[in-house]
């Protein structure tokens, strides 16, 4: 017979993760109806990102309440999956949303509209007040379908945003083919290998390979033949080579106000470039500068793109940073 003692010694469970001040999650939004109010810049930033995930926007704000470069953004409503009305918003505006968003001021219109998020239990946030929210936007660093969350629970997002900018140096620009890879070969990874003792086998060489560079010909040529069934035609292989050919990707080196784009790279990036980057307001691009370039500056920062005969002229504000080639004719008299 076992004694009471002996029962109630067992050894104290080991907790397997500490104590989170929030829940990282992540939404999949493709299709879904996301209703923003307000026309702020904040409003715009928080439009762009949640259309950046496929949701569908029902943005709601009067005319004369708008920012301007919301405006022009509202302009291509059908392109951006937007909805702008004109108008005041109203408690029924919150039914069906899978997310509402806010910028609101007076405690009493606050109050109400979380009352009818609650009412209609739509999770909700309001910008800039996170004591009011049921969840938060972190930074962010994407790489296809990696996507990396950062938050500070709200308590110091430019902390986060200075975490985001090291995880943005060191995280190659080439994972997102190597994500891409992964989205488009898992299905025969299932099929192919039915213990999951050999899947993660498969993928842990799979991910070893994907820090070295990006995915050659023949690397993805060697997957495929590794994944290929028996029976199996060579049309698909074939199709997903094809799908993979290298892209051509140019990206950056830097100066003061300005970060002058080479050949070589963004990969080749110095904190120092990725600062001038992160700590921009407003951002001037040449028209052939690479989108990928464009996308490691802060996310908040607003974009122009300059025709080929435009300068960037003496007294614009501060904060902004002029994106160039460097073999390209623009000069820069005066940024920031």
């Amino acid at each position: 017979m076992v004694s009471s003692s002996k029962r109630h010694n067992k050894p104290a469970r080991i907790s397997r993760i500490e104590k989170l001040s929030v829940l990282p999650v992540f939404f999949n939004l493709q299709g879904k109806q996301v209703l923003i109010i307000g026309g702020s810049n904040g409003a715009y930033w928080k439009s762009e990102l949640l259309a950046a995930a496929g949701a569908n926007l029902q943005v709601i704000a009067p005319a004369d309440h708008i920012a301007e470069d919301f405006r022009q953004y509202l302009e291509v409503a059908d392109k951006n999956h937007v909805m702008w009305e004109d108008r005041n918003w109203e408690s029924e505006d919150l039914k069906g949303k899978s997310l509402a968003v806010a910028d609101l001021e007076e405690l009493q219109e606050i109050e109400r509209f979380k009352q009818a998020a609650k009412q209609h239990a739509c999770p909700s946030n309001l910008i800039d007040k996170p004591e009011y929210c049921d969840f938060q936007f972190g930074s962010i660093v994407s790489r296809g379908p990696c996507v990396v969350g950062i938050s500070t629970s709200g308590v110091a997002p430019v902390l986060g945003q200075s975490i985001r900018l090291r995880i943005q140096a060191l995280l190659p620009q080439w994972l997102e083919q190597w994500g891409e890879l992964a989205q488009r070969i898992r299905p025969q990874v299932m099929r192919r290998f039915v213990s999951g003792v050999d899947r993660r086998r498969f993928w842990q060489k799979f991910s070893e390979k994907a820090w070295d560079s990006a995915p050659s010909q023949s690397t993805i040529h060697g997957i495929y033949g590794q994944l290929k069934e028996e029976g199996q035609g060579e049309q698909e292989n074939q199709n997903n080579l094809l799908y993979f050919r290298k892209k051509t990707r140019s990206e950056v080196s830097e100066g003061a106000s300005v970060v002058e784009v080479s050949q070589l790279g963004a990969d080749y990036l110095t904190l120092r470039d990725l600062r001038l980057l992160q700590s921009a307001s407003r951002i001037v691009s040449a028209p052939d500068v690479p989108e990928a370039v464009l996308r490691l500056a802060r996310r908040e920062a607003l974009h122009q793109t300059l025709e080929n005969d435009q300068r960037v002229k003496a007294g614009d504000e501060k904060g902004c940073v002029l994106v160039r080639m460097k073999s390209d004719s623009l000069q820069q008299n005066s940024v920031g």
